[in-house]
């Protein structure tokens, strides 16, 4: 059995800072601050791993008193690796240490298993916890990301067990590669998409559907103008790591840069937003029962993905024809949502010529099965039952 060697002293308050640097040159590697007794100002412990080096260190300073002791040496990585436990960072998502089992207590919860190690970011902090209650609010499906200062990477995961299409991660620690590297593949997903540099390592085409960041306002603000760049027209921004007190600074930045807002909360003095650059992407809700609804809403959402959302109708409110929400929160049916997405998705007129070769028979788009596809999904469009549905 090992043991550790302590030694507990004490002295006047006005002479401690001297003291614990007469200590430290003495050979002592941290000194630890106790409550003090009555009759002393300020009391310390220090500890050595041999009992000869302690006592040759309380011998050079009689005049403060020195207790001696020993006690079973503890392994402290262990006893703090058997304390750890699942974090609920948000609604959906739990962050678990590697080594602890742990399941989501819900069917739709993710659980993330991450080790911070050197990197910030497994939940506990608020500003962590304030971006994935906001990421609950986005459709991540099929869209891209761009998670700035990524840390362990969490809020990349959670985007792609959304469903997000693909992710990239920046940092300029390269200690933090190695960590979000680890995370990835210890949450079976691909290697990670890192870049350690700034966002103008970013070619001026590079565009991204959703934008994450939690960090403070001194490090977000000099970026503005990459960011404004990266975030594509109709995306969506998330910010968090702001103190509630300097969210002005934040709300006048959007102002000009025409970010509309679109949610706000916090927690403590901490504050996170959620805003959005032009016309959010309408959202097209379909009746999944039906194969024809499915396929047609499965097109609509890989040919123009970045300006449409495709989401099935819960149970009991299928219905055999869709709902198109508009971008102003407005909702409506059959001829009229038909109308609406011509007008707000120009590129529907064309969408029907880029159909896979299956729904256009053997050679043209003029064939048979085309336009029995066609006359389909108008059908459906304006409201009427499909074929199938039937």
């Amino acid at each position: 059995m090992s043991y550790n060697y302590y030694a507990i002293g004490c002295c006047k308050i006005e002479d401690y800072e001297l003291e614990s640097f007469k200590l430290f040159e003495a050979g002592i590697v941290s000194l630890e601050e106790l409550e003090a007794e009555e009759d002393c100002d300020i009391e310390f412990k220090f500890y050595t791993n041999s009992k000869d080096e302690r006592d040759s260190i309380v011998a050079q300073f009689p005049h403060l008193n020195f207790e001696c002791g020993e006690e079973e040496a503890r392994d402290w990585d262990l006893w703090w690796r058997e304390r750890q436990t699942p974090v609920k960072v948000s609604e959906s998502l739990w962050v678990r240490p590697p080594w602890v089992n742990f399941s989501a207590p819900s069917t739709d919860g993710i659980v993330l298993a991450l080790e911070a190690k050197t990197a910030f970011g497994t939940g506990e902090h608020n500003s962590t916890a304030l971006a994935a209650q906001l990421m609950e609010k986005v459709c991540f499906k099929n869209k891209s990301v761009l998670d700035i200062g990524t840390g362990t990477g969490i809020l990349s995961l959670f985007a792609l067990k959304r469903g997000a299409k693909f992710s990239v991660q920046t940092e300029i620690d390269p200690l933090t590669i190695s960590c979000v590297v680890e995370n990835f593949e210890q949450n079976g997903e691909r290697p990670p998409n890192a870049v350690l540099g700034f966002l103008n390592s970013f070619n001026e085409n590079a565009k991204f559907n959703v934008v994450l960041c939690n960090m403070i306002r001194t490090e977000v603000l000099p970026m503005k103008a990459d960011i404004e760049r990266l975030l594509a027209q109709g995306g969506e921004f998330i910010l968090s790591g702001q103190l509630e007190c300097e969210k002005h600074f934040i709300l006048d930045w959007f102002k000009e840069a025409k970010f509309t807002v679109r949610e706000e909360i916090a927690c403590e003095e901490w504050w996170a937003v959620l805003s959005g650059l032009g016309n959010r992407a309408l959202k097209l809700y379909f009746d999944s029962n039906c194969p024809v609804c499915r396929s047609f809403a499965k097109l609509l959402q890989k040919h123009l993905g970045g300006e449409i959302e495709t989401i099935p109708l819960p149970e009991g409110e299928q219905t055999q024809e869709f709902k198109l929400e508009l971008s102003n929160g407005e909702t409506v049916h059959g001829k009229e949502a038909i109308e609406a997405l011509e007008k707000n998705v120009p590129k529907i007129k064309d969408f029907f010529w880029m159909l896979p070769e299956s729904y256009r028979g053997k050679a043209v788009h003029k064939t048979y099965a085309f336009g029995r596809f066609l006359r389909r999904a108008f059908n459906f469009l304006n409201g009427r039952q499909c074929d199938e549905c039937n």
